[in-house]
């Protein structure tokens, strides 16, 4: 469904930066319209503006597995989490020019070591619309991942990143289970259990093309 409001029914009247780390956070005075047809009060907001980022479900049909990646996530340290996190293969769209599935394709050779025979885009979704600008692009991405697994990551972004090769039904019974680190692990997991049929005749497909 498409709202029936849209750029011309906010004005932004002040922007500035109020922090900027590894993540900026933006401090935004607004007004925009209300349903009722008239103008809100102009209200002030804080925006972390650290950029969106690509992430995809490494699958291998033949042998019905998943390639997880592990790696230490600051933010989850609390009294009932580990912060080390096990999740899909993921990184930030942070270079000009760079789409999200070329973000797809460099992040699969730095934290896994592949290169797919196939991708294809799921979807892609707000992280957290109430203070957040960031935008997820989610994949999925066909790989063999016989000899797939191992230790990756780039020592000058201080990654320190366990590739693991899981069978898909028992990550996904984990992820249902609450188990899983973040939404796009629990979607992109979803989807390839709704689309895992299409995935082996698109897999098996191209490799009799090869024969």
């Amino acid at each position: 469904m498409q709202s029936k409001f849209g750029n011309q029914d906010f004005e932004i009247l002040s922007e500035e930066i109020a922090y900027q780390g590894f993540h900026k956070i933006k401090r935004v005075k607004l007004k925009h319209r209300l349903y009722e047809g008239s103008w809100g009060e102009v209200i002030d907001r804080e925006v972390s503006d650290k950029g969106s980022a690509a992430c995809v479900v490494v699958y291998d049909p033949s042998t019905d597995s998943v390639c997880l990646v592990e790696q230490f996530r600051v933010a989850t340290q609390t009294e009932n989490y580990s912060p080390w996190s096990l999740e899909i293969v993921a990184g930030m769209i942070d270079k000009d020019a760079e789409s999200p599935k070329q973000v797809v394709l460099r992040e699969l050779v730095e934290e896994a070591g592949l290169v797919p025979s196939y991708v294809e885009k799921i979807t892609s979704y707000w992280v957290s619309p109430g203070g957040s600008s960031a935008r997820m692009h989610i994949y999925v991405a066909l790989c063999d991942l016989c000899d797939a697994g191992g230790i990756y990551g780039l020592d000058d972004e201080h990654e320190d990143i366990l590739a693991v090769v899981v069978p898909r039904e028992s990550v996904h019974q984990s992820a249902l289970a609450d188990e899983t680190s973040n939404a796009a692990t629990l979607i992109g997991l979803q989807w390839l259990t709704m689309n895992r049929e299409r995935m082996y005749h698109i897999w098996h497909a191209k490799y009799e093309q090869q024969e």
